[in-house]
């Protein structure tokens, strides 16, 4: 039988050992063979729409993510609707830029259908997908009153975003969601996860950025901070 890991991590007389530990990912199964080394899989910081506007203007957006020298633009809810998004990922990689798509989870309940709108966010040209609301239960009328993102149905939900996104050679962030254990060392597309409470919370910069690393940090790395998308 399998049962749950529990770790301490303590290091009374230097605080970066615990930040760059490794070993909650080192718990968790080896690298899927096909995703070692691959050359498709690369980290980067992104720009993010929902909070400043232009939505309806990704190529502002990939110009400033080109003249930062960033890797990603993240285009939120509904971007299928509001410009057309194989001329906006064409002029993207054009400037050495990836868009990735925001999507609401309960509409990706079963493996078929995570399958079917991950290949559709592929063949639009996105390099990945923020999958949003897990804690929103995907198998009940009113999604909003369940706290659905620590059961077993949705951990399993994770998983299989994880290995279709990787056949896809698409990376993946996780949104109002639960802590990641490391399972990023299995699937390194696997790239950020919420988990905190950030820009979208108004949350104090410097009291926040003082601690997530301390706290947060620890268990994987964290989107959605007061400044970036996907440290």
């Amino acid at each position: 039988p399998i049962s749950a890991w529990r770790v301490a991590i303590i290091s009374p007389k230097d605080l970066g050992a615990i930040v760059e530990s490794t070993m909650l990912e080192n718990l968790n199964p080896p690298t899927e063979p096909e995703l070692v080394n691959a050359a498709w899989l690369k980290a980067g910081r992104a720009s993010w729409d929902y909070l400043a506007g232009d939505r309806d203007n990704p190529e502002v957006w990939i110009d400033f993510v080109a003249d930062m020298g960033w890797e990603y633009h993240l285009v939120d809810a509904r971007f299928e609707r509001r410009f057309d998004v194989p001329k906006a990922t064409e002029y993207a990689r054009s400037k050495n830029v990836e868009i990735i798509g925001w999507g609401y989870t309960p509409d990706f309940n079963t493996r078929e259908k995570a399958e079917e709108i991950l290949t559709e966010y592929k063949r639009m040209g996105l390099r990945g997908a923020k999958l949003d609301f897990f804690d929103h239960h995907p198998f009940v009328e009113n999604k909003r009153t369940n706290d659905f993102e620590d059961t077993q149905a949705s951990l399993q939900m994770r998983d299989y975003f994880m290995e279709i996104a990787a056949k896809l050679h698409m990376v993946l962030e996780f949104h109002g969601c639960t802590l990641p254990t490391g399972e990023r060392r299995r699937y390194p597309n696997f790239m950020t996860a919420e988990g905190i409470a950030g820009m979208e919370k108004r949350t104090p910069r410097a009291s926040t950025e003082s601690t997530i690393p301390y706290v947060r940090n620890i268990m994987g790395p964290a989107g959605e901070s007061p400044s970036t998308t996907g440290q």
